[in-house]
């Protein structure tokens, strides 16, 4: 994994060069190809130099789905690290315009051959993202899994109908305290 920075002792890493495996998707904004927002797997480009994420080559680093006026929520992505890791926060990116509000993990349960949700996981972007483009959240308790989804159940720019055609997810990140290994 890419280890992109240390926030209050968490270490955030992202999939940067590591060939990480979107497996599905909710459907994508029909024009992201047009505005270079149409490859999932940019979601996990975050490096230390930009940690919102910069595929080489792009004009943007974000996947855009289908907003509220077009598909109704929740969105998904979901992603197969190719080997269990374990983690104990995450990290997530939107746009201030195109933005979501409330998202939470979900981990691969073999044993229940299903995603459940991981405790703790819940974000509330639009409403309290931090100066650094990102929304925070502490898990209840470490989780190790391969495949990981995001699930995104609420949309944040209600009062502009335009923005409501496209939904952006920029970036994601998985943390993990010093005492998680």
């Amino acid at each position: 994994m890419t280890e992109v920075s240390k926030v209050s002792g968490i270490t955030y890493f992202s999939g940067a060069g590591e060939g990480w495996t979107v497996l599905d998707h909710s459907r994508k904004y029909a024009n992201a190809g047009a505005y270079d927002l149409d490859d999932p797997a940019s979601v996990f480009c975050g490096t230390s130099a930009e940690p919102l994420g910069a595929k080489a080559g792009k004009q943007n680093s974000a996947f855009a789905f289908d907003g509220p006026n077009s598909q109704s929520m929740p969105y998904m992505l979901s992603v197969d690290m190719q080997k269990p890791q374990t983690f104990t926060h995450w990290r997530v990116a939107s746009n201030p315009h195109y933005g979501f509000d409330d998202a939470h993990l979900e981990s691969w349960d073999s044993s229940k051959g299903q995603f459940v949700r991981v405790q703790g996981s819940e974000v509330h972007y639009w409403r309290s993202r931090s100066e650094d483009g990102f929304a925070y959240a502490s898990f209840t308790s470490a989780v190790t899994s391969s495949k990981w989804r995001i699930c995104i159940t609420s949309y944040g720019n209600d009062s502009h109908y335009q923005a409501r055609f496209q939904c952006y997810l920029t970036e994601a990140q998985f943390g993990r305290s010093p005492m998680a290994r």
